[in-house]
């Protein structure tokens, strides 16, 4: 909240003899609302020091960096309420080979599913010729593909966001996967594939 906004609301007749108490669920409100107030300049701004802290990104930062921070931070939309949020993105600034996925979204989105690495391969060539590589276009793909499959959308995308993000939340699905870009997407799949398949086998291995 401004200081200007504060000192404006300011009357002496507003103030009581008992003391005052803290919520910090209204405080939290609060900075919501303010955050969301903020034009994407003052966001970026905001974010930068904490995503150097945290060695996301380089000093000094590039154009690019600066407005694929922008970029994200507009598909991340209510969900930055304070700047630090954005260190929760964690898996647009790590390398492909670095992503850490979490094993409970991993068992419940691409183990146990009788058909996900499947449709997940499959769609993966979808994604490595589309053209253009962007939301909109992202979106049609995938709804096309899965009512040729004849299967729910929630069949691929869960499993989808896994492979990408290692994570079974987050922002908008196409706006994640125009973000990261075709090749970052691949390769992330590719290598989330590997993986289960590697599992898959090393399980049937000790039971055999």
């Amino acid at each position: 909240l401004p200081l200007s906004t504060v000192i404006e609301c300011f009357t002496l007749d507003r103030i009581v003899k008992s003391p005052a108490g803290f919520d910090p669920d209204k405080l939290a409100s609060f900075q919501a609302y303010w955050m969301g107030q903020l034009p994407l300049e003052q966001k970026i701004e905001g974010c930068l020091p904490f995503l150097i802290g945290a060695h996301y990104i380089a000093q000094p930062v590039d154009d690019s960096t600066r407005q694929f921070v922008g970029r994200l931070i507009q598909a991340m939309g209510d969900r930055l309420k304070v700047f630090s949020d954005i260190l929760d993105y964690d898996e647009f600034f790590v390398e492909d080979d670095q992503l850490v996925y979490d094993e409970k979204a991993v068992e419940k989105r691409l183990r146990k599913p009788a058909d996900a690495l499947r449709l997940l391969g499959e769609f993966r060539e979808r994604l490595a010729t589309v053209e253009p590589f962007d939301a909109p276009t992202l979106d049609r793909v995938l709804h096309e593909f899965v009512e040729a499959e004849g299967v729910k959308i929630g069949q691929v995308i869960h499993a989808l966001r896994v492979a990408v993000t290692g994570k079974s939340v987050g922002i908008g699905m196409f706006e994640c996967l125009e973000l990261l870009g075709r090749q970052r997407c691949l390769r992330r799949i590719d290598r989330a594939l590997a993986l289960v398949s590697r599992t898959g086998e090393a399980e049937e291995s000790a039971s055999g």
